[in-house]
């Protein structure tokens, strides 16, 4: 009786573990985890935003930090956009989890960087960036939307749409903020709306 016992235990140990082995096999398979950790590093990235306008003081030398940090953001977010493109159709729990991650750290980490980089317009004007800076929130802005609508939308579960719609809105909103306090006009389309568009025609094609 106790060797069935143990045997039933090893048996079920096992299947346990190949269970296991399967979810983690499943979730790199699908391009989860990739997708994730391109979304942890475009946070890294918009909030090297946040700590190049926070540090400017103005003058033309003092505002190639945020230069930079626009360019590193674009980087990384296409970054994401390709390896987004690549990944299978996702679940309803995998689809929440990058939903998260867009929702927070993501969302408000970009209105912080947004409201950093508005602080200090006087002096951005003073030294003759208005425009730089509304072309560089631009070019983000539209990455972003191509990254949300291209890429992403079509790959999550339908059922999960409505919930991702809310920070992705919340996003477009502050970049485009951001492009208006300099003067700017947004050049991608406000989302609301495209990101079920975008799921749909995902759907269609799969």
């Amino acid at each position: 009786m106790q060797v069935i016992k143990l045997t039933l235990l090893a048996i079920c140990t096992t299947l346990v573990s190949a269970r296991h082995l399967l979810t983690l096999k499943h979730r790199y398979n699908s391009g989860t985890d990739l997708l994730v950790n391109d979304l942890l590093r475009l946070d890294e990235a918009i909030k090297t935003i946040t700590t190049a306008a926070n540090g400017y003081t103005g003058g033309q030398e003092g505002y190639e930090a945020i230069r930079e940090s626009f360019a590193e953001v674009n980087r990384t977010n296409r970054i994401a956009y390709r390896d987004a493109m690549t990944i299978m159709p996702q679940t309803i729990e995998e689809s929440n989890q990058i939903i998260s991650i867009v929702s927070d750290p993501i969302a408000p980490d970009i209105t912080t960087a947004v409201d950093a980089v508005i602080a200090k317009k006087s002096l951005i004007d003073e030294a003759g960036f208005r425009q730089e800076t509304a072309d560089g929130l631009n070019l983000i802005s539209y990455d972003h939307d191509t990254l949300s609508l291209v890429a992403v939308a079509p790959k999550l579960n339908p059922l999960t749409i409505p919930a991702a719609a809310v920070p992705v809105l919340r996003i477009d909103l502050d970049w485009r903020r951001g492009v208006a306090a300099f003067g700017g006009v947004p050049l991608a389309p406000l989302t609301k709306g495209g990101l079920q568009e975008a799921s749909d025609q995902g759907g269609a094609e799969q």
